[in-house]
């Protein structure tokens, strides 16, 4: 590979450089939202230039990092400071808390394979934590996936469920995840807290899942969806996330996330501390060295699910772009979401838009009201909610946005918020029912439109 053109271009940053073509390059190179000159030198976490030669935060000697410039077949260098097309690159520098906190390699090593990387990271899952086969290779898919996270339209999400032991696949996470963090007690102030420009791999121990709290790591999922903070800063929250959880009440944000469980007979001994070391110095180099060989090359295409409900499309697109090095192994690794995707189809029929249907159902063949308020909609679905096992209650106005979610038109009245039953109205509902699979409620014999389905549905 011919080596760095000496042009004074703007370099286009790691997060934000795509290929839609030289309109869209040059707007880029007028990003830099996470770069500060001073004194002509620019302080950076990871860049990427047009020519595919990449800037990397590595481990130092001293007690800050170093970078890395990676061109290919061209000699790789490093230092405190490392220069491309006449500019000088510089490492920020850390507190040195945080820089204990977190894992960055000390340099890259070459691996034989992509699959046989999955195998090996799996194998320590399997061998060290007692995970199946399958959890154990979606744990090392995630944890492969976090290298290459600015290449993603989705940040890569995992949530683990299970008891507070099962901390120690956190533990063991953080040996292989980019730049990890692993964080306790974390809520929507402290979020925002973060030094964002790192874009760290936040390893949550527990967080305060509060609605604002599911709402923010939603958001924060999705690439390019920035959020105000103090003194209208805008922050770019987007990176990868594992989270341990002891309950399922974590919203929505599940749907997108790759899920494993852990009972309590699986629960092993903590990981020494040495051997967390040995691990990450074996397998860190080796993932840096996947990053360098692959980042240029991610390009989230449709994989070929069309059988999986749309969130967890999604979640096989993200996860199939991160492995195109090997095209048998990522449809491998997709086909592992199955079991998931059907826990979703099944949950469906309890979660809170089932409820709210089952709900309007219920009035339009009661046939006594010609409107219902949106109020009582959410007393009458938490009531349900709570039948069906379910703790988390919404919000009238958070129900609202459910009901806007589901093309259920509401109006505006002195009382209050309101949906009116009309015919319209009530078609709209059936149909969403018929799509969520739920089965007709009781006192529905008598209605037309509950007749009219019942009459074109295959025996």
């Amino acid at each position: 590979m011919p080596k760095p053109r000496t042009s004074k271009r703007r370099p286009i940053e790691i997060s934000r450089f795509h290929k839609e073509g030289p309109s869209d390059i040059n707007e880029q190179r007028q990003v830099r939202s996470h770069r500060i000159a001073k004194n002509n030198v620019v302080a950076t976490t990871g860049e990427m230039f047009a020519d595919g030669t990449i800037i990397e935060m590595i481990s130092g000697s001293d007690t800050q990092p170093r970078l890395l410039l990676y061109s290919g077949d061209a000699e790789a260098k490093s230092g405190a400071r490392v220069e491309y097309a006449s500019q000088l690159y510089e490492a920020p520098r850390l507190d040195a808390g945080l820089l204990r906190a977190t894992r960055l390699p000390q340099t890259f090593s070459g691996y034989d394979c992509l699959r046989d990387l999955v195998t090996k990271i799996a194998d320590q899952f399997r061998r060290r934590q007692n995970f199946a086969e399958p959890e154990s290779k979606l744990l090392a898919a995630f944890s492969i996936a976090t290298w290459v996270s600015d290449r993603l339209p989705l940040a890569p999400s995992l949530v683990v469920f299970g008891p507070e032991m099962a901390i120690n696949a956190l533990r063991l996470l953080n040996c292989f995840c980019r730049r990890p963090l692993m964080l306790g007690a974390l809520n929507p102030a402290t979020l925002r807290n973060l030094p964002i420009d790192f874009h760290f791999t936040l390893l949550l121990h527990r967080p305060a899942m509060t609605k604002r709290m599911q709402q923010l790591l939603e958001t924060s999922a999705h690439k390019g969806v920035y959020i105000f903070g103090n003194g209208g800063r805008l922050l770019d929250l987007f990176s990868p996330r594992a989270i341990l959880s002891i309950t399922d009440e974590i919203g929505d944000l599940g749907d997108h996330s790759i899920q494993v469980f852990v009972e309590q007979s699986q629960i092993s001994d903590a990981i020494d501390v040495k051997v967390q070391y040995a691990i990450a110095e074996e397998f860190q180099p080796q993932l840096l060295m996947y990053r360098l060989k692959n980042c240029e090359k991610i390009q989230v295409r449709a994989a070929d699910v069309p059988e999986f409900a749309v969130s967890t499309r999604q979640l096989a697109d993200n996860l199939a772009a991160c492995f195109s090095e090997d095209l048998e192994l990522a449809h491998e690794l997709v086909s592992l979401l199955g079991r998931q995707d059907e826990e979703l189809h099944n949950n469906q029929s309890t979660d809170i838009r089932s409820a709210v249907l089952t709900i309007l159902l219920a009035t339009i063949h009661e046939g006594k009201m010609k409107q219902i308020q949106v109020e009582k909609i959410a007393t009458l679905a938490n009531a349900l909610q709570r039948n069906w096992g379910r703790t988390l209650e919404y919000s009238a106005e958070e129900l609202g946005w459910k009901l806007k979610e589901l093309g259920i038109q509401r109006h505006r009245t002195n009382s209050g918020s309101v949906i009116i039953l009309d015919s319209e109205t009530s078609r709209q509902i059936h149909r969403l029912a018929r799509k969520s699979g739920l089965s007709r409620i009781a006192n529905g014999r008598d209605c037309q439109e509950c007749t009219r389905v019942e009459s074109v549905t295959p025996k």
